[in-house]
């Protein structure tokens, strides 16, 4: 009897096994001696479950024919019984895997895509500075001149004023040369140096 499942055998009478001779390579006892194994079992005429009847004859399997009939040819092993082993295997996983069944595919979610404007709380908050606020936040970073990037200003904390030192790192170029209209901070530095 071969089990294919828990509630699912089938009697050695459905199955048909006859010994034949193996071929390929083998020596003079390939030709002597009946090794290999040629399994048939009818779809039709078995005591299978409809549903898995139905899966079977459902398969686009060369080892199916047209009739309904599974043929499985076993001459991997030297022994016969080795190969009558190979060809009930291989003939309860075909049955198995016939009864499978495909989970059905979850479509994946699609991309949140580009962030909308004013997505981020951080972009708002950035953007209701006061002018002030938004210079020292600007010249705090790096920015490119041409080629190399320079800092221009670099904001200093002290004794609760805000003390801007300007740097100028190359004196080549005309973008730091150039008169610049003051900021806030800066008139009011100069405010307090005229007192």
């Amino acid at each position: 009897m071969l089990v294919i499942s828990n509630n699912v055998h089938l009697p050695d009478a459905e199955i048909e096994l006859t010994a034949i001779r193996a071929q390929g390579a083998g020596g003079q006892n390939v030709n002597k001696v009946s090794s290999a194994m040629h399994l048939r079992f009818d779809i039709n005429a078995s005591s299978l479950p409809p549903f898995y009847k139905e899966r079977l004859l459902a398969l686009s399997d060369s080892r199916i024919t047209s009739d309904g009939v599974i043929v499985l040819k076993a001459q991997q092993y030297r022994t016969q019984e080795q190969n009558r082993a190979d060809a009930l295997l291989r003939l309860s996983e075909l049955i198995v895997n016939a009864a499978k069944v495909e989970k059905k595919r979850r479509p994946t979610r699609p991309t949140l895509g580009p962030r909308p404007e004013g997505w981020s709380p951080r972009a708002n908050a950035a953007r209701s500075r006061p002018v002030a606020e938004k210079w020292i936040s600007e010249y705090d970073r790096p920015f490119k001149i041409g080629r190399r990037a320079s800092r221009t200003a670099l904001p200093r904390w002290s004794a609760g004023t805000i003390i801007v030192t300007i740097v100028r790192r190359s004196a080549s170029h005309a973008f730091l040369d150039a008169p610049r209209p003051l900021c806030d901070v800066e008139r009011y530095h100069a405010q307090v140096r005229k007192r």
